[in-house]
Order: structure tokens, then sequence, then C-alpha cells
């Protein structure tokens, strides 16, 4: 059984994708993972991946298997563009199928990255995905889970962001019989000036490929969305007993 993430912002065309969202995504992403890593950790996974930022990371160190895993197949190609550009012997593997699925099958994880994937989920298929990851992993094995918090306003809509955390509720998903809690945080900020203008371009896509090409239309909802011009997440490492 599969839940698929659902195609949301990052598809829209390339040539768009390269002026925007390369720019945002080039800029350095803290790898909090790496200085937790053990010599075991070696097959790693982003599931919902987009031109991750960790993958590329890893990819610049010696000794990892890594594997990239969104359905959007604009996003892979677009990672495997820049991983080109990258002098590296490090393997990796792509697919554009949900997680699970055929392509890593048998597969067991060392690192598991849900970066910003699990708030698109209500919360069975949240719970329903988690056991599906945790078949797929063993003992020490990492997670890294990025999630949007309770304070991040929505506006009372549900159907893009279907799921909200407070810090206890991850205790449910990932207990402390089966899990040591490497890291804990929440983050509360302003989007830059460039992430409000990737924003705009992403509402703007998303439009369009829903068949909504009206220039007022358009930017009455971006003015909507950009309402929120906040980040507030909570942040999750943990490592599997």
């Amino acid at each position: 059984d599969q839940i698929k993430i659902p195609p949301f912002q990052r598809k829209f065309p390339l040539p768009t994708l390269k002026k925007f969202f390369l720019r945002w995504i080039s800029s350095k992403t803290e790898n909090i993972i790496d200085e937790y890593l053990t010599k075991t950790n070696r097959n790693i996974i982003d599931i919902g991946c987009g031109q991750s930022s960790y993958i590329l990371d890893f990819h610049n160190k010696k000794k990892h298997n890594l594997f990239a895993c969104d359905n959007d197949e604009y996003q892979i190609n677009a990672l495997k563009r820049r991983i080109k550009e990258i002098n590296s012997d490090n393997k990796i593997e792509y697919s554009t199928n949900s997680f699970p699925n055929d392509d890593f099958k048998g597969i067991i994880f060392d690192t598991v990255i849900l970066n910003n994937i699990l708030h698109f989920f209500d919360i069975g298929q949240i719970h329903f995905f988690i056991k599906s990851v945790e078949k797929q992993i063993q003992k020490n094995s990492l997670i890294l889970i990025n999630v949007h918090s309770k304070t991040h306003k929505n506006f009372g809509d549900y159907s893009y962001f279907k799921y909200y955390f407070d810090k206890k509720e991850p205790e449910a998903l990932f207990g402390y019989n089966n899990y040591d809690w490497v890291m804990l945080k929440t983050i509360d900020r302003k989007l830059t000036n460039s992430e409000t203008e990737i924003q705009k371009e992403w509402i703007k896509r998303y439009c369009e490929n829903n068949g909504v090409l009206d220039k007022k239309t358009i930017e009455n909802k971006q003015k909507i969305y950009l309402k929120n011009n906040e980040i507030h997440q909570i942040e999750l490492l943990v490592r599997k007993k």
C-alpha cells in the first residue's frame, strides 16, 4: 500500500524552477544529521526530496549510498542535473514512485529524511506512513522530521497542509520505548524577501497548473497566502533503539 505525496507547488516548468527555486535551495542548509552519523549510517534516503540540500551535501561526502524519492519528475530531473555538477563517487538511486515502492524494496535505510512532508497527510495517513518507513529501518537508524507546528497560520484552510503538530504529538509516532530522541527544537521566524518571491512564483505556477489563469485571481490568492509570512516548524531527530 502507498500514500501518494500530493503534486503540490513544486511542480512547475523548469525555466521558472531554475530562476527561483534553485536560487533558494542553493543556499546552505544546516545538515544537522551529519554530526550524528556513525560508521553504520550508509544508506540514506530523502523521501519527498525535491532538490534536497541534504542529498547534495551528503553527495559531497564519502561512503554513503544515497536514495532520492519524489513523485514529481520535474524535481528529480532537476536534482539529477545538479548532482552531475558534483565530483563524487557516491552512489545515488532515484525513484519517482511514492514510498514505499518496488524501486527500493528490501533496502534497509540507516538514515531517513522526512523534511516538510508529513504535514501534507492527515493524522491517520501519517501513522500509516511511519509504519511503512519502520519496515525498512533497523537499530540505530536515524529519522529526521521537519513539520509545520500548530502556530503555523493556515487561516482555517486544511486543503493544502492537512496537519499541524505540537511538541507533544511526535511522542505518539516516535515513542521513547522505541526511539532515542537526539534533538528536538522549534523554528519560528519570518520569511526572507527571496523566500517571499519564491512563494509568489510557486502560487502562480500552482494556480496555472490547476487551470487558474486570471491575473487578478492569482494576485488575490498570493495576497491571501502571503498573509502568513512566517515559518513555524518542529524539527526532530530520533534514533531507533
